[in-house]
């Protein structure tokens, strides 16, 4: 059984594109420069808020490699490289290991949300064996693929294939977190896509959290995971608020939640072109202010960089 490679608050970092939906790599090394230097335990690549799943094989592997190559080792960089197929999946894991992924992170292949038990099996296997040792996360995305993993199908998939060492599982309540975290061995790294199942979780064996929309506020979220450890409550309880606060601003701009962190990263210091990588309706002025006085309120720095 690989034990998981990391613990902590892992970022799933936005991926910034130009104005003809192509990769912007001097804003994502910016925007990997803040988050290691902000003190985030890890980096999750080129997932759902990664805009992995809607960018060429090409433009994968060049985004992976301009992030390995401004981390520069200071912090576990886990790259998803989930695809519908099993062929380019395959391509992509083998391409993160080259350039120094600490883990390739892989979806069910997707699309075809009949697959059975022994095709999704067949393919993590495919993806296993490309790798040798190298340690496997799965990704537990049931909202995009249409498959959810349980934690006894997870369970399965572990004593099939030792190398896999972690999951990020997400849109579920604390209870079925915790199922995962009592039915899989210790060493195995189970975090949560929600940051706010950590105070009730973490305490219990949760590893950490993959949260995208609060991943533009690295301080607060690292702040969180250190309150948790060190039994800080009162400390945890304030940055478990300010967070919720941010996170309730968000939601009330009723727009579409990736126009929301192109926003945030904007009013933060950094110049994002476009983001996600299709046309979405920018957020209007009265929108921009309200997440504006809410970033102020939970006493984040504006202009980061």
């Amino acid at each position: 059984m690989a034990r998981t490679v990391c613990e902590g608050i892992l970022i799933p970092l936005i991926t910034p594109f130009d104005h003809k939906g192509e990769l912007d790599e001097p804003v994502l090394r910016e925007l990997v420069e803040f988050m290691v230097k902000s003190g985030v335990h890890g980096l999750f690549i080129l997932g759902s808020a990664g805009q992995g799943p809607v960018m060429t094989a090409a433009q994968r592997r060049r985004a992976a490699e301009a992030v390995l190559d401004q981390v520069k080792g200071r912090i576990p960089v886990i790259t998803h490289v989930g695809c519908a197929d099993t062929e380019t999946t395959v391509e992509l894991a083998v391409h993160a290991k080259s350039i120094g992924s600490a883990a390739v992170a892989v979806l069910p292949p997707f699309y075809y949300s009949d697959h059975t038990d022994y095709d999704i099996l067949e393919h993590f296997r495919a993806v296993a064996a490309a790798l040798g040792e190298h340690p496997l996360f799965l990704y537990d995305n049931s909202l995009y693929t249409g498959i959810h993993m349980t934690a006894e199908t997870v369970r399965r998939y572990v004593d099939a294939i030792p190398t896999i060492c972690g999951l990020k599982v997400s849109f579920i309540a604390v209870d079925e977190l915790l199922n995962y975290i009592h039915t899989l061995p210790a060493e195995f790294g189970v975090f949560s896509g929600s940051i706010f199942n950590l105070s009730a979780a973490a305490p219990l064996g949760l590893n950490g959290s993959i949260h995208p929309p609060t991943s533009l506020f690295p301080e607060l979220c690292v702040g969180l995971w250190d309150a948790i450890r060190n039994e800080r409550w009162k400390e945890t309880f304030e940055h478990q608020r300010k967070l919720y606060g941010l996170v309730a601003a968000m939601a009330k701009t009723k727009a579409n939640s990736r126009a929301v962190l192109a926003a945030i990263a904007r009013l933060r210091g950094f110049e994002v072109k476009r983001y996600p990588r299709w046309k979405t309706e920018e957020l209007g002025a009265e929108q921009i202010q309200s997440l504006k006085a809410a970033i102020e309120k939970a006493g984040i720095t504006l202009q980061a960089v």
